[in-house]
C-alpha cells in the first residue's frame, strides 16, 4: 500500500473504495474456447508448431529479410 499522507486534504484517498485498485482475481479475463486457437496460433504469435517467437523487433519493425514488396 502507498504511504500515507499527512495532509488532510487528501485523507481521504485511503479509506475511499473508489480509490482502491482492483483485485487481480477479480480482474482476470477467461478466454472462451471461440478463441483459443488465436492464442495457438503461430500467424497470431503464439507457440503454434514453430518457435512461436514474434517477428518484430523492439523498435517495432520487421526485419529487412521478412518485409515483403
Amino acid at each position: 500500500m502507498a504511504p500515507k499522507t499527512t495532509d488532510a486534504r487528501f485523507a481521504r484517498l485511503q479509506t475511499d473504495p473508489r480509490f482502491r485498485r482492483p483485485n487481480k482475481k477479480t480482474t482476470t479475463v477467461e478466454i472462451d474456447e471461440r478463441f483459443k486457437d488465436v492464442l495457438e496460433s503461430e500467424e497470431f504469435g503464439g507457440k503454434g508448431k514453430g518457435k512461436g517467437k514474434a517477428k518484430a523487433t523492439e523498435g517495432g519493425k520487421l526485419p529487412v529479410h521478412l518485409v515483403e514488396d
